[in-house]
């Protein structure tokens, strides 16, 4: 038997959270997961598991975790999007946990969240993330030092800081990161379940633009796993993969639209889209060339985005980044055309 499988004590004057996390295929990482959230130094939690139609044992795995507190649930593959919509209308929770199922959270990272969210209850907190490899030994992972560190007023800059319209090129903020007031969520509407790529940054953009503004946990860790053959944006999941991309950052773009006279509203979103047309060019010149139309509307920007090493970036500098990116595309295809032929 699972030595989580008893019942978590719980302190019933302490706010319910709810922690939700879809399940696809990740039978090797849901019990580690699972492990982080009932070792959690706050103890009145509820875990909700929205299996998406796994094919592997990950949801065997899960229901040993099974008891009164830890819930399990299945639905057909629909995207974990979707998973998150179940889990959102099975919560009870005052506070909203989301983590991906091969993630992790240091012990005390709902604890410290909660206790600064008990007196601001109209923010949304955030946490320091760490990125670590199977096998890492987490107490010796280095520690993201991010610009957030601190609190935040105005969501519509910190936004804009986040889309890399400050002094910062910005950057990403994981999903655990977050813990969200769930009438935060209630008034910013669920889940975009036609995205399947930054999903997240959508939806989170929505939250925070509700919130009164942001606060960091800067005691707690959010544990990102990597994987050490990282792929491309233009090679993740073919034209399905970029057009989620592409639609996600123009609706953070709408959503945002009635603040464009901020500092930095532009500046944030010409090199947006930027780095997306030089990401998925040549492979996909439609989406190219719409970033690239709608980077000119926004008046452009001298952006440099690195594409590879000095050789290439000389290549950049001198022909323009649509040549090199072209001569990239032809040279990898050359190779591994070399490769099916050895």
């Amino acid at each position: 038997m699972n030595d989580f499988k008893k019942d978590l004590e719980i302190c019933t004057d302490e706010p319910l959270v709810s922690v939700i996390i879809p399940l696809y295929n990740s039978e090797k990482y849901i019990a580690e997961t699972l492990k982080s959230v009932l070792n959690q130094s706050y103890k009145n939690i509820e875990v909700l598991v929205i299996d998406d139609g796994s094919k592997d044992d990950g949801l065997s795995v899960a229901k040993t975790f099974e008891n009164a507190h830890v819930k399990i649930f299945s639905q057909t593959n629909k995207g974990a999007s979707a998973a998150r919509n179940y889990g959102l209308r099975e919560a009870k929770g005052k506070y909203i946990q989301f983590l991906d199922a091969d993630d992790l959270l240091s012990t005390n990272k709902i604890e410290s969240q909660v206790t600064l969210l008990e007196k601001e209850e109209s923010k949304i907190a955030l946490c320091p993330i760490a990125h670590f490899f199977e096998g890492d030994n987490l107490g010796e992972i280095e520690i993201l030092k991010e610009w957030y560190h601190g609190s935040f007023d105005n969501p519509v800059k910190f936004l804009i800081q986040l889309y890399g319209g400050g002094e910062t090129e910005g950057g990403m903020i994981t999903i655990h990161s977050w813990l969200t007031p769930k009438k935060l969520i209630d008034q910013a509407g669920v889940w975009n379940e036609d995205l399947s790529v930054d999903d997240d940054g959508e939806f989170f953009c929505r939250v925070i633009l509700q919130s009164t503004g942001l606060i960091s946990a800067n005691d707690a860790i959010c544990y990102y796993r990597k994987f050490r053959e990282q792929k491309s944006l233009s090679s993740q999941a073919g034209y399905k993969a970029i057009k989620s991309s592409l639609l996600a950052l123009q609706l953070k773009q709408k959503h945002l639209a009635e603040f464009s006279y901020e500092s930095g509203y532009k500046k944030a979103f010409a090199r947006a889209y930027k780095r997306m047309a030089v990401q998925v060019y040549p492979e996909f010149r439609d989406v190219a060339n719409i970033c690239v139309k709608n980077m000119n509307e926004l008046g452009g920007t001298s952006h440099d985005v690195a594409i590879g090493g000095s050789g290439i970036e000389l290549v950049k500098k001198i022909f323009g980044w649509k040549f090199a990116r072209l001569l990239q595309h032809y040279c990898r295809k050359l190779i591994n055309i070399k490769q099916i032929e050895y």
